[in-house]
């Protein structure tokens, strides 16, 4: 072990046996151990080539994980000539600038060796010292984040530089611990990782389905209309082919009700009744992972106009556009901001039915255009009270909200898993990282 490092415990670690150390400190100790000097200054796009050496990114580097999204190559011979900048597998890589700066991952070992551009550090660790994938979690853990910030703060573009990344400081269990540590967070990340996969099956297989669904509708025999069998069933309409038993309307007119949310930030408290935030909607429901409260004064204030009740349909018109779901029994509930409050006439139109036309009907094709090549995508109430909707007849409507919630069930239930996999990471890592929980006791 290194003799620089100690026992000196940085704020927000509570392992006072762990050793501590500079990130210079457990760098191997060899010609080119970190990155030094300008990238190479004459490489430029006319250096890239079909294959060779890939080069690193910032962009590579995503909360934590190693993602070669650039795909990018230049020749052997060139990545000769930079060799100082060369990146092996089991090198860890540390963005120098982002938001924010310090990202770390390792460089993985089905990659063959490459070069790092100007904005990324990278580090070839002492293994006599630290493990790779120990170094790249604790460089990402609140004890190194917060030293990175508290380096570049106040800076418009954040950028840390080599000299100063040098000094930041992390804990340095013995090696078998950080190995373990290692182990289990690595275990939950590839639980998420398939958890993520099977989402995205499910949601791909419902895509299919429910655009059928919106288009076809769904016959008295309960089977899905089908143009080519029964053309005398379907009609050319406004909105292209579709049942000749179902209108075309106005989202506005089929609507008892749409209104903005209040044009004020509201006054949030850590318990109380929910606020419904652009961030909490998804898919077609609420997530109460990062629910956010408002107080009882401050609820009537913002139900002035309208007091969300079950089946309303709240709507996100702003960061993201077109989001929404329908208010569930039993939840009391008040707008955020960026978001409407739509109230279906239970005469005309379904909620459930409505949500789906926003996800993956003509409603939602609509709103894609509306807000199409914009840097700030939104939309207003007047726009989206225009836009036109097929309304089957409402027993079809329910019908259709029937089946796609059902299947839906399978992907919520794996989205409910992913958020507690990603709550269980977030607990372990703080408890691991910082030694509040030993990983030899786990």
């Amino acid at each position: 072990m290194n003799r620089n490092i100690n026992r000196v415990v940085p704020r927000g670690c509570r392992s006072s046996d762990w050793d501590f150390a500079t990130v210079l400190d457990v760098a191997a100790k060899e010609p080119g151990s970190t990155v030094i000097g300008p990238f190479g200054s004459n490489l430029t796009a006319r250096d890239y080539r079909p294959a060779g050496a890939p080069v690193v990114f910032v962009r590579d580097i995503r909360a934590g994980q190693f993602e070669w999204v650039s795909d990018t190559w230049i020749s052997q011979a060139k990545a000769n000539e930079l060799h100082a900048h060369t990146v092996r597998p089991g090198d860890v890589v540390v963005t120098k600038m982002g938001l924010p700066p310090g990202i770390s991952a390792v460089y993985p070992q089905d990659m063959p060796a490459g070069i790092v551009t100007a904005d990324i550090i990278r580090i070839r660790p002492d293994v006599c010292a630290v493990r790779a994938e120990w170094l790249s979690l604790a460089l990402n853990a609140h004890h190194a984040q917060r030293q990175v910030a508290a380096i570049t703060g106040g800076v418009t573009r954040p950028k840390i530089t080599l000299q100063d990344f040098r000094q930041v400081r992390i804990p340095v269990p013995p090696l078998a611990e950080q190995r373990r540590i290692a182990e289990i967070l690595a275990s939950v990340d590839e639980s998420i990782r398939s958890t993520e996969h099977l989402i995205a099956k499910l949601r791909t297989a419902r895509n299919g389905f429910v655009a059928d669904l919106l288009s076809k509708g769904i016959s008295e025999s309960g089977r899905l209309r089908d143009p080519v069998m029964s053309p005398n069933g379907f009609v050319a309409t406004r909105l292209g082919l579709l049942p000749a038993s179902w209108r075309i309307g106005q989202v506005g007119a089929a609507c008892s009700l749409v209104i903005d949310c209040p044009h004020s930030t509201p006054r949030f408290v850590r318990s109380g009744v929910l606020v419904a935030r652009t961030f909490n909607i998804r898919n077609g429901a609420f997530s109460c992972s990062r629910a956010s409260f408002v107080s009882e004064d401050e609820y009537r204030e913002r139900i002035s106009r309208a007091e969300p009740t079950v089946g309303d349909v709240i709507f996100t018109r702003e960061a993201p556009v077109g989001e929404a779901f329908s208010v569930p029994l039993g939840m009391r509930i008040c707008l955020g901001q960026r978001v409407m409050l739509l109230r279906p006439d239970c005469a005309a139109l379904d909620s459930q039915y409505l949500v789906a036309q926003i996800y993956s009907g003509f409603v939602r094709e609509r709103i894609d255009l509306l807000t199409a090549g914009t840097t700030n995508p939104h939309l207003n109430v007047a726009d989206l009270k225009k836009i036109l909707i097929p309304l089957p007849p409402l027993r079809e409507q329910r019908e259709i909200g029937l089946l796609i919630s059902r299947f839906d069930e399978p992907a919520r239930a794996a989205e409910l898993e992913l958020e507690k996999l990603e709550l269980l990471k977030c607990g372990l890592t703080e408890d691991l990282l910082t030694g509040r929980v030993r990983a030899e006791r786990t």
